[in-house]
């Protein structure tokens, strides 16, 4: 049976956003909430996401060929 190859790119990339968001949240937790930070915020959770799924996806499959 194959993996539905879509939804787990797709529940891959939203962890990732959410990860990252994360990440930056912690990084930047002590600055000011203002709309500057939230676009900061936002550009640099889309830039680390977009960069970790560029490597994941790299291939086009992402790894789960290998474990048919």
């Amino acid at each position: 049976m194959n993996p539905p190859s879509q939804t787990l790119r797709v529940v891959f990339t939203l962890s990732a956003l959410a990860c990252s968001v994360i990440l930056m949240l912690f990084v930047r937790g002590r600055a000011e909430w203002t709309d500057a930070f939230w676009l900061q915020l936002a550009a640099s959770s889309v830039a680390l996401c977009a960069a970790g799924c560029f490597v994941a996806f790299r291939k086009g499959a992402c790894g789960w060929r290998r474990f048919h």
